[in-house]
């Protein structure tokens, strides 16, 4: 009988059951509550990565006092920081390649010190929220 089918015919039926197929499987990878979505879940819960729960830089904010291209400092809050020599500077959230050229006195800033507990600790990452 598949002798007598066209070409079409046949790609036609062999669509069909691979649809078939592959609408069964996805039924099958989220059905039920032990369904693939859940053992996922319960796979990260048992063994988490360390990078998905590293910690976040928190971010504080400030008004750029003064900028110090010769010492790579700012000063904000009357107090000079030095900036990481890799500062990483968002604008409009997009990165700014000038870096540290690109900061200006006046400019509303949220900012990110290198992580660690000691004091003195750089600037690492600038987000310039408004401009002077």
């Amino acid at each position: 009988m598949m002798r007598h089918l066209t070409t079409r015919a046949r790609r036609a039926l062999l669509t069909g059951a691979l649809a078939g197929a592959c609408a069964l499987a996805q039924a099958t990878a989220v059905s039920g509550p032990n369904g693939t979505a859940m053992q996922g879940r319960r796979s990260v819960v048992a063994a988490p990565v360390d990078g998905v729960n590293a910690d976040r830089p928190e971010l504080a904010q400030a008004v750029i006092e003064a900028v110090d291209l010769a010492q790579r400092q700012l000063r904000l809050r009357g107090k000079p920081v030095a900036v990481d020599a890799n500062l990483r500077v968002v604008q409009g959230g997009t990165l700014v390649s000038q870096g540290l050229r690109a900061l200006r006195a006046g400019q509303h800033i949220r900012f990110a010190l290198a992580p660690g507990d000691q004091p003195g600790r750089p600037v690492v990452l600038v987000y310039i929220d408004q401009q002077p």
